[in-house]
């Protein structure tokens, strides 16, 4: 390897990173860019449909989104009203901040009537 006849000489690859989602890019030589853009355009790159249709095709998903897209949904469920008295929620939310646990605001304040239940019901509703 003579430094002068590899100066000469030398070619130097080009190459190109394909990005793919949820895995390591796959590198491509610069020969073989147009085959990697035609596959690409191709879509061999892409997340595969591993959706299994009701004859085993994976067809499901497609007539699924060919479909009227004025279909008619089920309205939300109304909300419930609260079970808990306003005294209640602020009571659990200060002895929250104190890092109390249920039993302990529970004995800390036994004329509130609450039970572990509606503490972590008023705690999730709060954070909400």
């Amino acid at each position: 390897m003579n430094p002068g006849c590899v100066e000469k000489n030398f070619k130097g690859v080009r190459l190109v990173e394909v990005a793919v989602n949820k895995s390591a890019p796959q590198v491509v030589a610069a020969g073989e860019v147009d085959d990697a853009l035609r596959k690409m355009r191709d879509g061999e790159y892409a997340k595969k449909d591993t959706s299994l249709g009701a004859a085993g095709h994976g067809q499901a998903g497609n007539r699924a989104r060919s479909g009227n897209r004025n279909v008619r949904r089920r309205p939300a469920p109304a909300r419930t009203a609260k079970r808990w008295t306003p005294q209640q929620e602020k009571m659990v939310q200060v002895f929250n901040e104190m890092g109390l646990r249920p039993r302990e605001m529970i004995e800390r304040a036994p004329h509130l009537r609450l039970t572990e239940k509606l503490i972590t019901e008023i705690i999730c509703a709060i954070k909400h």
